[in-house]
């Protein structure tokens, strides 16, 4: 009911007209896993899979609003045991509506979809293998809001936010609501500029097992530019915010402060350095991107205060095989508590002759500021979390495009002594038979190692499908 009333409210406020488009869609496919269940070699079940997803999708655009609404209906059958056959719903919709003019709007979202239930099932890349570890999950958005500018120099914005998350068979159920407030003289290209923000986030959880949090920030940014090309920054302000936390730790509350640079020395490049200090200890900031013709960089490394519905709030889409991709750490290795994320990522890409190559690699690191350290664990709810991904894509002709990427990764969390590692191989032939109808076909192999007994498996997993829209 509540995912009905969702699509109808962003239905009627986009009031689809003139530039409204709904399309058809059906994808069907047969595959064959070698384990199934993702069990141990002794307990290997090999077996063939059937999948029948129709769906929808509908693009709407006018003078006062966008919207976008795709629906799957996901049906997953085995050739050999019936009874685990099962049937997803799965629907993602994004609407912005002009209220008044150029000065309210107001942005919605919703997403119905599965994750992972298990963490030892966390890395699994099948939809249709291990069907009984996945759970329903429903995330809502409405977030209202002002915009003005000042003397055509001040631009300013003030937003609230409700979001809401529920789980099934969780006790993780949570609303966070978020009042921000912007201000800053950032039009001007060069002298003295300036930034205000203020936010507060206020998340309630439905269960007394977990403790409510809020987290308050209020900071001013001072930047001054010498020329076009670069400029220095001073960032200083206040956290004011409140959790449980143990004697160990010290209150979450405190000044904070960043300085450093910004140079830009073209269109393509821009390098961004900063160090400071938090209530926590010494923090750092480094953004660096640079592109050309042929070739694509970027290095980031941030840190924030975060906690888990703050995270799972982002997620927005599902991916072909209608699961959401989960964030970059295992939610369900931590607790409904506040974290300091220490988030670094690398990308290369570069272009020739025809062919895609990169790399891609990250690590991620989530320190609980709930629970003391205990020995041989360094933070209780604390995750590491660190991989790297090759990749190589091609189009072999005007109608086929081919796919080969191979990736690690590596995780360590409270749930567990010691690390779990993956090995992931994945190829495909994409193949356009029609202006609305594409063939693909997919190999992909995964090599699962770790401390719990259900992390230590192989599969090999072989699919094809076709895609069709209307």
């Amino acid at each position: 009911m509540r995912i009905a009333l969702a699509c109808l409210l962003f239905l009627s406020a986009a009031n689809i007209g003139a530039s409204t488009t709904f399309t058809p869609q059906l994808t069907a496919g047969v595959g064959y896993s070698d384990n199934i269940q993702l069990q141990i070699k002794e307990n290997e079940i090999a077996e063939a899979i059937f999948e029948v997803n129709p769906g929808f999708l509908i693009l709407s655009e006018g003078r006062t609003h966008t919207l976008m609404a795709k629906y799957r209906l996901q049906n997953i059958f085995y050739s050999e045991n019936s009874e685990r056959s099962v049937r997803y719903n799965q629907l993602q919709s994004d609407v912005t509506k002009a209220v008044l003019g150029d000065t309210l709007f107001v942005d919605g979202s919703i997403l119905y979809t599965q994750g992972v239930i298990s963490p030892e099932y966390f890395y699994n890349r099948n939809s249709g293998a291990s069907t009984g570890f996945f759970r329903d999950e429903t995330y809502l958005s409405v977030s209202p809001y002002l915009k003005h500018t000042f003397d055509s120099s001040i631009n300013s914005e003030l937003r609230y936010k409700f979001d809401s998350a529920v789980y099934e068979k969780s006790s993780l159920d949570n609303i966070n609501q978020t009042v921000s407030v912007h201000l800053d003289s950032m039009l001007q290209k060069s002298g003295f500029n300036w930034a205000l923000d203020y936010s507060r986030s206020d998340i309630e959880y439905e269960t007394d097992i977990v403790s409510d949090i809020r987290l308050e920030k209020s900071n001013i940014l001072l930047q001054y530019r010498f020329s076009r090309s670069f400029a220095l920054y001073g960032d200083i302000g206040y956290e004011n915010n409140n959790y449980e936390f143990t004697g160990a730790k010290d209150r979450p509350v405190g000044r904070l402060w960043m300085s450093g640079f910004i140079w830009t020395p073209g269109q393509r490049t821009r390098l961004k350095i900063g160090a400071g200090k938090r209530f926590y200890g010494e923090s750092y900031f480094l953004d660096i991107r640079h592109r050309s013709r042929k070739l694509e960089q970027l290095f980031n490394y941030n840190e924030d205060i975060v906690n888990i519905s703050q995270v799972q709030s982002t997620i927005k889409a599902f991916d072909d095989t209608g699961i959401v991709m989960p964030p970059s750490f295992n939610a369900l290795g931590l607790n409904a508590d506040a974290y300091i994320r220490k988030r670094a990522k690398f990308e290369v890409g570069y272009d020739t002759g025809g062919n895609r190559i990169g790399i891609e690699s990250f690590f991620e690191q989530m320190e609980n500021q709930t629970n003391a350290s205990v020995p041989g664990i360094v933070n209780i709810g604390s995750t590491k979390h660190k991989g790297v991904e090759l990749y190589w894509k091609k189009r072999l002709t005007r109608d086929t495009k081919f796919t080969l990427a191979a990736q690690i990764q590596r995780q360590a969390n409270s749930i567990q002594v010691g690390e779990s590692q993956i090995k992931y191989s994945h190829l495909s032939i994409e193949h356009s038979l029609a202006k609305n109808a594409s063939l693909l076909l997919s190999y992909s192999y995964a090599d699962s190692k770790g401390p719990l007994i259900n992390q230590n498996y192989i599969e090999n997993y072989i699919n094809s499908s076709i895609n069709l829209e209307w």
